[in-house]
């Protein structure tokens, strides 16, 4: 028996000391099943496997080039701002991140006067 540790696990064989593989397969199927746009939101307490759940649940999402362009993931980490005491910034912070990543991924040019330009 090997001791846990608090390092996020991916989809590896052996590596799923939490037993979160079938949900995340599960939450997977239902994301390429659905007809409809969704957001899909994790929560728990610190160590219960959301960063191991996510983790998988990207594995299995892009587990072949097809998969990758269908399915995008933006990753934004709230814990930098409520760490340090700015959890009134949060709502801005996490607008400007997105914004961000979406135009990164679609390869859209932070111009000014345009939506993203304007929002920086």
């Amino acid at each position: 028996m090997s001791l846990m540790n608090d390092v996020p696990a991916g989809i590896k064989k052996g590596e799923d000391q939490l037993e979160l593989s079938h949900y995340a397969n599960v939450l997977s199927d239902f994301i390429q099943d659905c007809e409809t746009p969704m957001t899909v939101g994790l929560q728990g307490d610190w160590g219960i496997g959301k960063s191991t759940m996510l983790n998988m649940l990207k594995g299995y999402l892009h587990s072949d080039s097809n998969k990758r362009d269908k399915y995008r993931i933006i990753e934004f980490n709230t814990w930098q701002y409520s760490l340090f005491g700015e959890d009134e910034y949060l709502g801005l912070a996490a607008i400007n991140a997105m914004l961000k990543l979406i135009a990164k991924e679609f390869d859209i040019k932070e111009e000014k006067g345009s939506i993203i330009g304007n929002a920086r």
